[in-house]
């Protein structure tokens, strides 16, 4: 019994890693992983995601996308909503939600990129002891994937001794590819 979120629509605000509705977001993911494992054990249907939603205050919101968590990306949360780069830009009602993108995307606290490119890096299943080559790394997301694996033992508070060298050979990705990753 997983739990498929695209039956569910959250508050724009909620990707806002400032906003409180972000926490409420959060609660809710658990809950909802709470309640799959308890019907799960208890051998019943999961409670609809409306109710959980109303549990962690997420229900009336008037601003709502479809949001998706990709459960099968275990390394942090990830989430897929279904609109393209163009209607995020010119759809009213999803011009808040690019622009809270833009801003998180620029302050560091999200990495935005297609689901088909965090693969590469999770199947590289890249250790703190191991040298990466990316040499078409432009413009940075997989390459950033590859620096959080390999920077992965510092939560043990231990020093990787690995290296990504990561380049490209068209000059202007290749600066996009230096902001990406700073």
């Amino acid at each position: 019994m997983e739990t498929d979120f695209k039956e569910f629509e959250v508050p724009v605000e909620a990707l806002d890693f400032r906003s409180p509705f972000h926490q409420q977001l959060k609660e809710f993911q658990d809950r909802c992983d709470q309640e799959d494992e308890a019907a799960k054990k208890e051998g019943r249907a999961r409670k609809p995601m409306a109710e959980l939603a109303a549990e962690c205050g997420l229900s009336g919101k008037t601003s709502t996308i479809p949001l998706n968590r990709m459960k099968w990306y275990t390394p942090a949360p990830a989430y897929q909503f279904e609109s393209s780069r163009r209607s995020l830009r010119r759809t009213p009602e999803l011009r808040e939600l690019h622009k809270i993108l833009v801003d998180e995307t620029e302050a560091g606290n999200i990495t935005r990129q297609e689901a088909v490119s965090m693969l590469p890096p999770l199947l590289l299943d890249v250790q703190p002891h191991h040298r990466v080559l990316d040499m078409c790394a432009s413009p940075g997301s997989k390459t950033s994937q590859l620096l959080e694996a390999l920077h992965e033992c510092e939560k043990e508070g231990k020093i990787p001794t690995g290296v990504v060298v990561a380049n490209d050979n068209n000059p202007k990705r290749a600066y996009m590819l230096v902001h990406q990753c700073k």
